[in-house]
């Protein structure tokens, strides 16, 4: 059953997907400024893809649907639903882990919301994005697999028969 959340996860989940592909196929060229602008777009929607999942959960155990009322961090669905519904619960060890998926998307999309600090030494951007570049496409993908891994595990738990 696809709710009013479903589909605006879903096409958060496909844009990111479409942002890491086309930032690591070389098509940004070798402008590290496109690499680095491919990156925070995938991961700014990612995030609205975890928030879609957050209002998912909200809207499966009869949450008010749309409108204003939008559930925007964990915190906020666990004061809604509490921590003893199951999939609060298990978000929640998620959180607590420092190295899961969640953790690392959460500390991900943060770090783009502030400036980088300044170094010792004047460094020119490209040559600062450049070294951002390094760190491998391979683990924003792994985390938007991640996230789809569980928001189709979320939804086949809780689809009605």
């Amino acid at each position: 059953m696809a709710g009013f959340w479903a589909p605006y996860t879903n096409q958060k989940l496909y844009l990111a997907r479409l942002q890491f592909d086309w930032m690591g196929t070389g098509a940004t060229g070798a402008n590290p400024a496109f690499q680095e602008s491919a990156r925070q777009a995938g991961l700014f929607l990612l995030h609205e893809a975890w928030l879609g999942l957050l209002n998912e959960i909200g809207e499966s155990f009869n949450l008010p649907k749309g409108g204003k009322e939008r559930i925007s961090s964990l915190s906020d669905l666990e004061k809604k639903l509490g921590a003893t519904n199951s999939e609060v619960a298990f978000l929640l060890g998620l959180y607590e882990t420092p190295k899961s998926w969640l953790r690392l998307l959460l500390g991900e999309q943060e770090a783009c919301l502030y400036p980088r600090p300044k170094p010792e030494t004047q460094v020119p951007v490209e040559l600062s994005l450049a070294a951002a570049e390094g760190e491998g496409m391979s683990r924003y993908q792994l985390l938007l697999q991640d996230l789809k891994d569980y928001v189709i595990a979320f939804r086949e738990r809780t689809q009605e028969w």
